[in-house]
C-alpha cells in the first residue's frame, strides 16, 4: 500500500483504502460528519466502525494514539481485530464488491480507462 493511515469522513474512500489492503482506516468524526450522520440517519458514528472495520476518531488524542499505534511493528489487539473485520467485509458478501468499486474508480478517474 501506499499509505500507512487513510484518514476520511467518507466511506468510499475508506472502502478503497480496506480494498487496497491499508489496516489503519479512520473515519474522522468532524463536527459536519457527525451532524450530517445524525440528521440523515439517525446516528451517532459511521457504521463501519460499529461493524468495526475502522477506528473511529473525534480528538487530537485519539488521532495521537493511533498514529503510534500503526507504527507499532507488533500490531495491538485492536488493530487485529479490525484486520480480521476488513477481510470478513471484503470477501463474505456477494463477491462484487472490488468489482463494483473498481467500476467507480474507473468512472471517476479517466486515466484508468483503457481498451482491451
Amino acid at each position: 500500500p501506499a499509505a500507512d493511515v487513510v484518514m476520511s469522513g467518507f466511506s468510499t474512500t475508506n472502502y478503497f483504502a480496506i480494498l487496497l489492503g491499508i489496516h489503519h482506516v479512520v473515519f474522522v468524526g468532524t463536527k459536519t460528519l457527525l451532524e450530517d450522520l445524525r440528521e440523515e440517519k439517525g446516528l451517532e458514528r459511521p457504521p463501519e466502525t460499529d461493524a468495526g472495520v475502522g477506528w473511529f476518531i473525534d480528538s487530537s488524542t485519539e488521532l495521537s494514539n493511533l498514529l503510534l499505534d500503526s507504527q507499532e511493528k507488533r500490531e495491538s489487539n485492536e488493530a487485529v481485530r479490525i484486520r480480521e473485520a476488513q477481510r470478513d467485509l471484503t470477501t463474505n458478501f456477494d463477491g462484487q464488491a472490488s468489482k463494483r468499486v473498481w467500476s467507480a474508480v474507473v468512472q471517476h478517474c479517466p486515466l484508468l480507462r483503457f481498451s482491451v
